[in-house]
């Protein structure tokens, strides 16, 4: 029971690394089209969280409307 309890204690130190917090703010893309429900429900939904600490200060929304020539470019370069 030893043996297990210290193999266990030996891979959770091993395995386990500390979280670094990152100095710029994350970007969030969002690409959406005009018409549709889900992409209305979801700028909905990122304006009002984005509204709130740690959200505010912490993320950069950028949106792309996927009908624009320079959006597809963005996006087929994420794919």
């Amino acid at each position: 029971m030893l043996k297990f309890f210290l193999i266990y204690i030996f891979l959770v130190v091993a395995l386990v690394r500390p979280v670094q917090a990152v100095d710029r703010p994350v970007e969030l893309y969002l690409f959406w089209a005009e018409g549709c429900p889900h992409c209305v429900a979801e700028k909905a939904f990122l304006s009002e969280l984005l509204q709130d600490e740690p959200y505010k200060s912490g993320v950069v929304l950028k949106m792309y409307e996927v009908n624009q020539p320079g959006s597809r470019q963005v996006l087929q370069d994420f794919s």
